[in-house]
Protein backbone atom coordinates (compact mmCIF):
# COMPACT_ATOMS: atom_id res chain seq x y z
CA UNK A 1 0.00 0.00 0.00
CA UNK A 2 1.36 3.40 -0.94
CA UNK A 3 -0.17 6.40 0.75
CA UNK A 4 -1.51 8.88 -1.77
CA UNK A 5 -3.10 11.45 0.52
CA UNK A 6 -1.63 12.94 3.66
CA UNK A 7 -3.53 12.51 6.90
CA UNK A 8 -4.31 16.23 6.97
CA UNK A 9 -6.00 15.93 3.59
CA UNK A 10 -8.12 13.04 4.82
CA UNK A 11 -9.00 15.03 7.95
CA UNK A 12 -10.26 17.89 5.74
CA UNK A 13 -12.37 15.50 3.69
CA UNK A 14 -13.80 13.98 6.88
CA UNK A 15 -14.71 17.47 8.07
CA UNK A 16 -17.29 17.60 5.29
CA UNK A 17 -18.60 14.03 5.44
CA UNK A 18 -22.16 13.54 6.62
CA UNK A 19 -22.80 10.56 8.91
CA UNK A 20 -24.87 8.86 6.20
CA UNK A 21 -21.97 9.18 3.71
CA UNK A 22 -19.25 7.45 5.74
CA UNK A 23 -19.22 4.38 3.49
CA UNK A 24 -18.77 6.66 0.49
CA UNK A 25 -15.71 8.16 2.22
CA UNK A 26 -14.29 4.65 2.73
CA UNK A 27 -14.99 3.71 -0.89
CA UNK A 28 -13.41 6.89 -2.29
CA UNK A 29 -10.33 6.64 -0.10
CA UNK A 30 -9.73 2.90 0.09
CA UNK A 31 -6.11 3.32 -1.08
CA UNK A 32 -5.45 5.62 1.87
CA UNK A 33 -7.10 3.72 4.70
CA UNK A 34 -5.36 1.10 6.80
CA UNK A 35 -6.90 -2.22 7.72
CA UNK A 36 -7.44 -1.99 11.50
CA UNK A 37 -5.70 -5.29 12.19
CA UNK A 38 -2.72 -4.45 10.00
CA UNK A 39 -2.51 -0.68 10.51
CA UNK A 40 0.86 -0.86 12.28
CA UNK A 41 2.33 -3.20 9.68
CA UNK A 42 1.10 -1.12 6.76
CA UNK A 43 2.25 2.13 8.38
CA UNK A 44 5.73 0.81 9.11
CA UNK A 45 6.20 -0.65 5.62
CA UNK A 46 5.01 2.63 4.07
CA UNK A 47 7.36 4.63 6.28
CA UNK A 48 10.35 2.38 5.55
CA UNK A 49 9.70 2.94 1.85
CA UNK A 50 9.32 6.71 2.31
CA UNK A 51 12.50 6.89 4.38
CA UNK A 52 14.37 4.78 1.83
CA UNK A 53 15.15 1.75 3.99
CA UNK A 54 14.51 -1.92 3.46
CA UNK A 55 13.18 -3.88 6.41
CA UNK A 56 16.47 -5.75 6.58
CA UNK A 57 18.41 -2.46 6.85
CA UNK A 58 16.10 -1.24 9.62
CA UNK A 59 16.52 -4.44 11.64
CA UNK A 60 20.29 -4.22 11.27
CA UNK A 61 20.35 -0.55 12.31
CA UNK A 62 18.01 -1.34 15.22
CA UNK A 63 20.36 -4.12 16.34
CA UNK A 64 17.37 -6.47 16.18
CA UNK A 65 17.34 -10.10 15.07
CA UNK A 66 15.97 -10.05 11.53
CA UNK A 67 13.56 -12.93 12.03
CA UNK A 68 12.12 -11.29 15.15
CA UNK A 69 11.82 -7.94 13.36
CA UNK A 70 9.82 -9.46 10.51
CA UNK A 71 7.45 -11.08 13.00
CA UNK A 72 6.93 -7.77 14.82
CA UNK A 73 6.32 -5.82 11.60
CA UNK A 74 3.91 -8.44 10.23
CA UNK A 75 2.09 -8.57 13.59
CA UNK A 76 2.77 -12.31 13.75
CA UNK A 77 4.43 -11.71 17.11
CA UNK A 78 3.45 -9.08 19.67
CA UNK A 79 5.69 -7.46 22.23
CA UNK A 80 4.92 -5.40 25.30
CA UNK A 81 8.43 -3.95 25.10
CA UNK A 82 7.81 -0.39 23.92
CA UNK A 83 11.56 -0.02 23.34
CA UNK A 84 11.35 -2.56 20.48
CA UNK A 85 9.10 -0.21 18.51
CA UNK A 86 11.21 2.80 19.50
CA UNK A 87 14.31 1.00 18.18
CA UNK A 88 12.59 0.39 14.84
CA UNK A 89 11.51 4.02 14.62
CA UNK A 90 14.91 5.41 15.51
CA UNK A 91 16.63 3.08 13.04
CA UNK A 92 14.25 4.36 10.35
CA UNK A 93 14.88 8.01 11.20
CA UNK A 94 11.30 8.70 12.29
CA UNK A 95 10.62 12.06 13.88
CA UNK A 96 8.70 12.32 17.14
CA UNK A 97 5.26 12.48 15.49
CA UNK A 98 6.01 9.47 13.28
CA UNK A 99 7.35 7.54 16.28
CA UNK A 100 4.27 8.37 18.34
CA UNK A 101 2.00 7.27 15.50
CA UNK A 102 3.83 3.92 15.29
CA UNK A 103 3.60 3.42 19.06
CA UNK A 104 -0.10 4.30 19.05
CA UNK A 105 -0.90 2.01 16.11
CA UNK A 106 0.93 -0.80 17.89
CA UNK A 107 -1.16 -0.21 21.02
CA UNK A 108 1.60 1.28 23.18
CA UNK A 109 1.83 4.62 24.93
CA UNK A 110 3.30 7.52 23.00
CA UNK A 111 6.48 9.30 24.05
CA UNK A 112 5.57 11.84 26.72
CA UNK A 113 7.81 14.77 27.60
CA UNK A 114 6.81 14.70 31.29
CA UNK A 115 8.34 11.24 31.69
CA UNK A 116 12.10 11.78 32.19
CA UNK A 117 13.29 8.72 30.25
CA UNK A 118 10.93 9.60 27.39
CA UNK A 119 12.31 13.16 27.47
CA UNK A 120 15.82 11.81 26.84
CA UNK A 121 14.54 9.71 23.93
CA UNK A 122 12.69 12.73 22.51
CA UNK A 123 15.89 14.80 22.72
CA UNK A 124 17.74 12.02 20.87
CA UNK A 125 15.07 11.97 18.15
CA UNK A 126 15.02 15.76 17.84
CA UNK A 127 18.84 15.82 17.71
CA UNK A 128 18.76 13.16 14.99
CA UNK A 129 20.71 10.67 17.10
CA UNK A 130 19.68 7.42 15.43
CA UNK A 131 22.53 5.10 16.37
CA UNK A 132 21.17 2.79 19.09
CA UNK A 133 24.51 2.73 20.95
CA UNK A 134 24.56 6.54 21.05
CA UNK A 135 20.96 6.62 22.31
CA UNK A 136 21.85 4.07 24.99
CA UNK A 137 24.89 6.14 25.99
CA UNK A 138 22.66 9.21 26.34
CA UNK A 139 20.16 7.25 28.44
CA UNK A 140 22.90 5.83 30.69
CA UNK A 141 24.59 9.22 31.03
CA UNK A 142 21.31 10.60 32.36
CA UNK A 143 20.69 7.72 34.77
CA UNK A 144 18.16 5.67 32.79
CA UNK A 145 18.00 2.10 31.53
CA UNK A 146 19.20 1.51 28.01
CA UNK A 147 16.73 0.59 25.29
CA UNK A 148 15.60 -3.01 25.63
CA UNK A 149 18.35 -5.35 24.39
CA UNK A 150 17.70 -8.56 22.53
CA UNK A 151 20.71 -10.08 24.24
CA UNK A 152 18.42 -10.40 27.28
CA UNK A 153 16.13 -12.87 25.49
Amino acid sequence: MIIKKKTGELDKVLGNVNPDKIQEYFDNNSDNIYNDELAFSEYMKDMFRIKGYTQQEVFLRADMPERYGYKIISMEKHTVQRDVIIRLCMASEFDKAETNRALKLYGLSELYSRIPRDAVIIVAINSKIRNIDEVNDLLKKNGFNELYSFALD
